[in-house]
């Protein structure tokens, strides 16, 4: 895809001169720069001369839109000023949300719903966090439902820009403070935290007297030790110094935190948080209050509704939950005005797709086969679908490139982990695997080397979907021999028809999924 200079800078234009995102700025990058080592000094290190710019402020485009591809605004820079606050936030943010289950669960076990696995925050990490989830339905509550559940995936539109900073900063260090007042870290008053070395949390006696020597280098590289007011400082410091600069102009984010720097992400994450564990938190007290005795039941119901809730940053996933909408927003009441919602109004949150399956990150989640109620996965990739399928994408590296053979084989060995993490339908799994290993084929890679590394690791994992390795093994053979005839047909007669004559009856193949095998061979 080309895009016209012109028409990128206007874009780009626009959107830091329109919204009430950016302000221009008339300072200079030195007085920037200089704000920012003297910040570093205070506690006890310099910025590096090497880390001295202004982040770009740059639009992506999003091919994935229907009709039009949208663009997706980024702050970028490898080397800005305020490099090392933002990644030891993002480190300790890492570290501090170790706790995030904790908190949800004493919320939960005060409405009476004690289940280890409803100890859980609705935050993902990755798409493998879901799977347990998906397995307790199974096992816990498909069995007494009679019809499919109906699920809901919702998006926050640009969540980065549209948070209120002051609002996220507050929010930030209240939900800091009450992981601090857990009862196991009652004895604890901060927290060291390394680059390359789990965090470790103090006592008083181990916390230096003096800013200057809360940061150090040793065996686990750099290290900065926090305490409560310390975090406040350094949130409220990085809030107030998000500048970017498109052409020859500096702005100020007066709201909300850039995409790209290190540590957004976990912004975005702990706000969001913060309003989840507020709304549980609220629920437990109406439920506690023997005044409000005649809501227990329908707070109860609420609180399990919620329990099949997960979120990636922007993304919410909801299933079977009947309160979701009636309870999004903070502001929002249901039958009694001490059941309040959620999300702030600020926020805008849009259901993205919803039914019996809803596609989510890397995988679509659906009513397993032969079952009215439980749940299954199979792997979900925007490539294969309108309007990315018409387009030449390479997935993995030709085996005449210069990375080095282990590397490119070590596909084979990554995809197989990643899989047998995110999918549940065994089917699904092993025509994924053949798929790999033939579209590898065609790219020059050994097929008997792959298939030995395939079968290697079937024998590692015994019990992967309850199949004996050997017969999985062979499953996963017969699939790379079934689709050696699908490429060879597509290949032969540069059409599909062929390939839909040979899956007819095959629920493993879609549409999608044959033309982006078609693409594959007819444009290599």
């Amino acid at each position: 895809m080309f895009n016209c200079q012109k028409d990128y800078v206007t874009r780009c234009q626009a959107d830091l001169n329109a919204s009430a995102v950016y302000a221009p700025c008339a300072r200079s990058q030195a007085d920037i720069v200089a704000d920012s080592n003297a910040f570093g000094l205070r506690y006890g290190f310099a910025i590096d001369s090497r880390n001295q710019d202004i982040p770009y402020y740059k639009g992506i485009d999003k091919m994935h839109k229907i009709p039009h591809p949208g663009t997706r605004f980024v702050s970028s820079s490898a080397t800005s000023h305020h490099k090392r606050v933002s990644l030891f936030l993002n480190i300790l943010f890492n570290a501090l949300s170790l706790d995030l289950d904790e908190l949800f669960g004493v919320r939960m076990a005060k409405m009476g719903i004690t289940a280890e696995w409803a100890s859980r925050s609705w935050v993902l990490k990755n798409t493998a966090q879901l799977i347990p989830l998906l397995e307790v339905w199974n096992t816990q509550y498909a069995q007494h439902m009679n019809a499919p559940p109906h699920m809901e995936c919702c998006d926050f539109e640009r969540l980065y820009t549209n948070i209120e900073t002051a609002d996220m900063e507050l929010g930030i260090i209240q939900l800091i403070n009450r992981i601090f007042e857990l009862d196991k870290h009652a004895t604890h008053v901060a927290i060291k935290v390394w680059e390359t070395k789990p965090a470790v949390w103090l006592k008083q006696h181990q916390v230096p007297a003096s800013d200057e020597a809360r940061s150090g280098s040793g065996h686990g590289g750099k290290f900065m030790i926090f305490d409560e007011a310390t975090i406040a400082v350094w949130l409220s410091f990085l809030l107030a110094n998000m500048y970017v600069r498109f052409g020859d102009q500096i702005f100020l984010q007066i709201q909300g935190t850039p995409m790209g720097t290190n540590c957004a992400s976990h912004l975005a994450n702990l706000y969001l948080t913060g309003y989840e564990l507020n709304f549980l938190s609220r629920l437990a007290t109406v439920y506690l209050d023997m005044s409000l005795s005649f809501l227990h039941g329908i707070v109860s119901e609420i609180a399990r509704a919620f329990l099949f809730t997960a979120r990636f940053i922007d993304d919410l996933l909801s299933i079977n939950n009947p309160y979701l909408h009636c309870l999004m927003y903070y502001g929002d009441c249901y039958r009694h005005d001490r059941i309040v919602g959620i999300y702030p109004r600020t926020l805008s949150v849009t259901t993205a797709a919803s039914g019996n399956a809803v596609n989510y990150m890397d995988i679509t989640v659906q009513r397993q086969p032969n079952s009215v109620s439980r749940l299954t996965t199979v792997l979900y990739d925007k490539r294969e679908h309108q309007p990315l399928r018409d387009l030449f994408i390479i997935k993995f590296p030709h085996a005449s490139s210069n990375i080095s053979s282990t590397a490119k084989y070590g596909v084979i060995t990554s995809q197989y982990h990643r899989l047998r993490r995110i999918i549940m339908l065994k089917a699904n799994f092993v025509h994924r695997i053949a798929d790999i290993v033939r579209y590898m084929q065609f790219k020059g890679h050994d097929v008997p080397r792959m298939m030995q590394q395939v079968r290697r690791l079937c024998n590692r994992y015994l019990e992967l979907y309850g199949t004996d390795p050997l017969q999985l093994y062979q499953q996963i053979q017969d699939a790379v021999t079934r689709l050696g005839y699908i490429y060879y047909h597509i290949s032969c007669s540069g059409h599909s028809c062929f390939v839909l004559e040979l899956v007819a009856g095959s629920d493993q193949y879609s549409d999608a999924y044959v033309g982006q095998h078609h693409n594959y061979i007819t444009t290599a």
